[in-house]
C-alpha cells in the first residue's frame, strides 16, 4: 500500500558542537515532485537522499552536510530516452563516493532491466552498468542496495517473484556468481542482506503470513544454517555486535520488535501498542551508540534500550503519516537526521530534520507515553531453503552528463506518456 508523504530517519555522526533541533528543505523547481525513495548517513557526517522525479528523467541524488545544508544535487539520465532509470537505493562507499541502483523501465513495456552506478564524492559517475537476470521465471526483479565488500567487489541483492537472488560482483562490478534463494512456496515479501566480518553472508527472508527466516551462507553463497520464526519481519537491523533486530506490525493495534543473536537464536520479542494500520510497512530500525534502538513508523518514533524496554516515544509532526527507515551503515554517534517529503504548493521537496538526540526533537516531535510487553520467543520448523544456480548478464551503461538539479528547467524532461504498466505509486510499493 502506498502512502504519502514518506519519512526516513538516518542516525548521523555526532558533531563537535551540539546541534539544535532544526528543519531545512531542499528547494527544487516549482511544480515538480521529488519524492523520497532512500537515504543513508555518511560515515564522515551528513547524508545522501535519493529521490524519484515525477517525470522519467532519472534519479536525483542530494548530498547533505552534517548540519542539514544541501551541498549538491545531481540528476542522472540514460543516453537512450526510451529507457528510464528509476531509483531504488543508495549506498555510501568507504572512499567517500556512493553507489546507486534501480530499474530501467522501457517505454514499450518489455522485460525490465536493472542498473548500478558508482559516483565520486561530488556525485559524478565513475562507472555505470546494466544488469539482466537470465532466469525467465524470476520475474519482477527489484534491485536492492549494492553492498561493498571489504576485500573488493560487491554483493548485488535482487528480490524477485521466485525468491532472493544474490550476485557477487568483482571490482569492475561484473558478476562472478549468481544464486537464487527461496523459502517454501509462499510469497517472498521481504529480504535483507548483511555481510559478516568473516565474509559470511546473512539473509533475512520473510514469507508473507508464514515466517521470517535467518539464513547464514559462506562467502560463496553456500548454506551454513537456517532458523525460522513466526511472521515477524519488515525492517531489519544488523547491530554493532553482529546481532539482528527485526520489526513488524500486525496491521492493527501492535508493533513488534525481536532480537536474534549472531547464530540466529531469538533472544527476546516485545510488543508496543499503537493503533495504526501497517505501522512498520515503510518503517525500520536503527541502533545508536549507547546500544539503544530507534524504531520509526507512521508518525511515531520509539526509543528502546538494548533489551527492548521502552525509553521514550514521540509523535513526529510536519512530515505526514508515512514512515520509512532505510539504509545500512551503523552510526558513530547519536545525532539524528530525519528526511521526509515536504509539500509546498504544487511541489514536493525533501525536508531534513537534524537533532542532537531524541531528547532535542522539540521542533518537530512531541513526547507521548507508551508501554511495551515482553513476549515468549517461539521457533518454528519452517520450510526448506531452495538454492538455484542463476546468472546475471551485464553491459556498460552510459549516463548523460550530470546536471545540477537546481539548474534544471522543470519542463525540460517532461513527457506525455509513461512506460507501459508503470505507475509511480505501484513502483514505490514494490520497493517499500
Amino acid at each position: 500500500m502506498y502512502r504519502t508523504p514518506t519519512l526516513l530517519i538516518a542516525c548521523m555522526a555526532l558533531q563537535a558542537h551540539a546541534q539544535l533541533c532544526n528543519q531545512t528543505a531542499n528547494p527544487m523547481p516549482d511544480g515538480q515532485d521529488f519524492s523520497l525513495i532512500h537515504a543513508v548517513h555518511r560515515d564522515g557526517g551528513g547524508g545522501l537522499t535519493l529521490t524519484l522525479y515525477n517525470t522519467p528523467s532519472g534519479p536525483f541524488l542530494t548530498r547533505w552536510s552534517p548540519t542539514g545544508e544541501v551541498l549538491w544535487n545531481r540528476n542522472f539520465q540514460h543516453m537512450d530516452p526510451h529507457n528510464w532509470p528509476m531509483p531504488s537505493a543508495v549506498t555510501g562507499l568507504s572512499n567517500g563516493g556512493a553507489l546507486i541502483t534501480g530499474d530501467l523501465y522501457p517505454d514499450q513495456g518489455a522485460y525490465r532491466n536493472m542498473y548500478a552506478a558508482e559516483l565520486d564524492t561530488d556525485g559524478n559517475a565513475v562507472w555505470a552498468r546494466i544488469y539482466m537476470l537470465d532466469s525467465v521465471g524470476a520475474m519482477n526483479p527489484g534491485p536492492r542496495a549494492l553492498i561493498e565488500l571489504s576485500g573488493g567487489g560487491y554483493l548485488f541483492p535482487i528480490r524477485t517473484d521466485e525468491g532472493l537472488s544474490i550476485s557477487k560482483l568483482d571490482v569492475d562490478a561484473v558478476p562472478v556468481w549468481t544464486k537464487r534463494y527461496r523459502i517454501g512456496t509462499g510469497f517472498q515479501s521481504g529480504s535483507t542482506v548483511f555481510v559478516e566480518g568473516n565474509g559470511d553472508i546473512t539473509l533475512i527472508i520473510t514469507v508473507t503470513g508464514q515466517s521470517t527466516n535467518v539464513v547464514r551462507l559462506d562467502p560463496d553463497g553456500n548454506l551454513l544454517w537456517k532458523r525460522s520464526w513466526p511472521d515477524i519481519g519488515y525492517g531489519v537491523l544488523h547491530t554493532t555486535n553482529g546481532e539482528i533486530i527485526v520489526t513488524r506490525d500486525d496491521g492493527g493495534a501492535n508493533w513488534y520488535l525481536a532480537r536474534f543473536d549472531a547464530l540466529g537464536e531469538l533472544l527476546w520479542q516485545r510488543s508496543y501498542p499503537y493503533q495504526h494500520m501497517d505501522a512498520f510497512y515503510n518503517g525500520g530500525v536503527r541502533e545508536i551508540s549507547n546500544g539503544h534502538v530507534l524504531l520509526l513508523g507512521e508518525g511515531v518514533l520509539i526509543e528502546t534500550d538494548a533489551n527492548g524496554a521502552l525509553v521514550g516515544q514521540w509523535t513526529v509532526g510536519g512530515y505526514g503519516l508515512a514512515g520509512r527507515l532505510l539504509g545500512a551503515r551503523q552510526p558513530h554517534g547519536d545525532t539524528l537526521m530525519i528526511a521526509g517529503d515536504e509539500y509546498s504548493g504544487l511541489s514536493v521537496w525533501t525536508n531534513l530534520l537534524t537533532s542532537s538526540s531524541t531528547a532535542d526533537l522539540a521542533c518537530a516531535a512531541t513526547a507521548v507515553t507508551g508501554t511495551s510487553t515482553l513476549l515468549a520467543p517461539i521457533e518454528i520448523t519452517g520450510d526448506p531453503l531452495t538454492i538455484v544456480q542463476d546468472s546475471l548478464k551485464t553491459w556498460t551503461m552510459n549516463f548523460k552528463p550530470v546536471s545540477t538539479a537546481l539548474d534544471l528547467d522543470p519542463t525540460a524532461h517532461a513527457t506525455p506518456t509513461c512506460a507501459a504498466g508503470f505507475v509511480p505509486s505501484l513502483w514505490r510499493d514494490r520497493h517499500g
